[in-house]
């Protein structure tokens, strides 16, 4: 295929913006700074859609302007503080025009395969931030002309996981009604309505380093409570910490290049498992990529005597359903082992499910919001110095992410449109060459993984032993559950209690 974002020219809208609308938080700030060549910070959203037959690209077009009159985010512009001496602001233009940022792809789709590689060509190519945090590209079904595939590309400063799945529920539910106004949500930094100077700049981050010794406080306190939730824990499990790692051929430079591969299990064989061994389905989701790269490695010829670490995403908050959440990232994360030295897929997923326990355990007791606490004090140039540090560990901090996100039950439809299929993925990071998302979405569970090219051209091996594995687990399953039932029907039945006054 040819290069889907060659055709992007010039700058984004140039019409008049509104005022700022929102300060960045400190998580959000951070993709903007770590992002560099080699390291485009953005997610991928893939949907498949059904759309009417005679479809046009200007039909194509006004659904775009109504998505962005619908999700205010959307139409916000990134704006810099002076010297970057704060978190920059969201401005929100006074208009958009998205035949800037809606782009049609001029090959055809014709299988799954054409569909990994537009995706790892548009995860290679990093956003112009400055101007564009989003845009979509359109690509048509060869066999199939009511089939549409739109890859959108969203930079992680707009909006994490949750708050994409928001958008798409929120679209859904008030498709009809008149253009959101949206409230920004609580800040530790309230936005002023006007781009600050650097001397506003400089007082405000002043004043919130003049909190950095309450903050120490809370972080020796944190790192106290963790560890004597880490020997309680210790019988059960080892529970890992960042850079207590191994080293890993995914341990390996960026260099901008990307795969991708994606495809689907059915929720109701990961829900048979999830019922038969009394675990969680992210216990199952995270067995099934510790299997695949029990494969992927098996492959290469690596050994993976020693577990692999898992940062695995965690939502610092529950989302209200009457005002949920549609731009930002208030998350944190946790190191899991992923227990790829244990070959049998039963005991793994045992092995995995204290292994979370504990380590959800020491990841609140250490203090869920010290991340997001630190993160407000971030400064680009020290960010990137103490990132660059970590490059000449021995191991990296961890060495895969793996992301479980819950989307929409019931398929989603807009009028005429509807989603097929829904896949979502973030992006990979210094040394940890490899990002597994699995995305629920109506009857299945879609799994997308992207990886740095220059390590894993061939994601094939993952699908295999995933596959290989959820097969495994679910006969073990099925059997499991079918001795249960013959054990309970096997018991003899109990005697009938009387009262007292009955008995003979």
């Amino acid at each position: 295929m040819n290069d889907p974002s060659s055709s992007f020219s010039g700058d984004d809208d140039t019409a008049q913006a509104d005022p700022i609308v929102a300060s960045m938080s400190g998580i959000s700030a951070n993709f903007v700074y770590l992002e560099r060549h080699g390291l485009p910070l953005h997610t991928l959203k893939l949907f498949e859609l059904r759309v009417p037959a005679a479809t046009s690209p200007e039909d194509i077009y006004a659904v775009a302007e109504n998505v962005v009159r619908a999700l205010p985010p959307l139409r916000w512009q990134l704006r810099r503080t002076p010297g970057d001496l704060h978190h920059p602001q969201w401005q929100q233009r006074a208009a958009v025009d998205v035949r800037r940022h809606v782009r049609f792809v001029a090959h055809l789709v014709t299988c799954e395969a054409d569909i990994d590689r537009l995706a790892g060509e548009l995860a290679s190519k990093p956003l112009p931030v400055e101007r564009r945090v989003w845009d979509a590209h359109i690509a048509r079904w060869a066999n199939d002309p009511t089939r549409l595939l739109v890859v959108v590309r969203m930079h992680h400063a707009l909006a994490d996981g949750v708050a994409v799945g928001n958008m798409v529920e929120h679209l859904w539910r008030h498709w009809n009604e008149p253009p959101t106004v949206l409230e920004p949500p609580t800040s530790p930094v309230p936005a002023p309505t006007a781009p600050i100077s650097a001397a506003q700049a400089l007082v405000r981050r002043l004043r919130g380093f003049a909190g950095l010794p309450e903050l120490l406080a809370h972080s020796a306190y944190g790192w106290f409570k963790a560890r004597k939730t880490r020997a309680r824990y210790k019988q059960e499990s080892d529970a890992p910490s960042l850079f207590d790692t191994p080293t890993t051929s995914l341990d390996r430079p960026l260099d901008g290049r990307r795969s991708f591969l994606h495809f689907e299990f059915p929720i109701a064989e990961l829900k048979e498992v999830k019922a038969a061994f009394g675990c969680k389905i992210g216990d199952v989701v995270l067995t099934l990529a510790a299997a695949g790269l029990r494969e992927y490695f098996r492959v290469r010829g690596e050994s993976v005597s020693r577990p692999l670490v898992a940062g695995v995403p965690v939502a610092l908050a529950l989302e209200s359903r009457e005002s949920p959440r549609l731009w930002g990232n208030n998350l944190s994360h946790m190191p899991v082992s992923l227990r790829t030295d244990i070959a049998d897929d039963v005991q793994r997923l045992r092995a995995l499910a204290r292994e979370t326990e504990a380590s959800k355990a020491i990841h609140a007791a250490f203090g869920s919001d010290l991340l997001r606490s630190w993160s407000e004090l971030s400064l680009k140039a020290v960010l990137r110095g103490l990132f660059a540090m970590t490059r000449h560990f021995k191991s990296p901090p961890i060495n895969v992410v793996v992301s479980n996100v819950p989307g929409p039950a019931a398929r989603l439809r807009w009028g005429d449109v509807e989603i097929l299929r829904l896949f979502s993925v973030g992006p990979v990071l210094d040394r940890i060459g490899l990002n597994v998302t699995a995305w629920s979405y109506e009857r299945d569970f879609a799994i997308s993984i992207l990886a740095n090219a220059a390590t894993v051209a061939d994601l094939e091996p993952m699908r295999r032993g995933m596959t290989r594995a959820l097969h495994g687990l679910v006969v073990r399953a099925r059997a499991h559950a079918a001795h249960k039932t013959s054990r309970k029907l096997a018991r003899p039945p109990r005697p009938l209690a009387l009262p007292e006054s009955r008995l003979p």
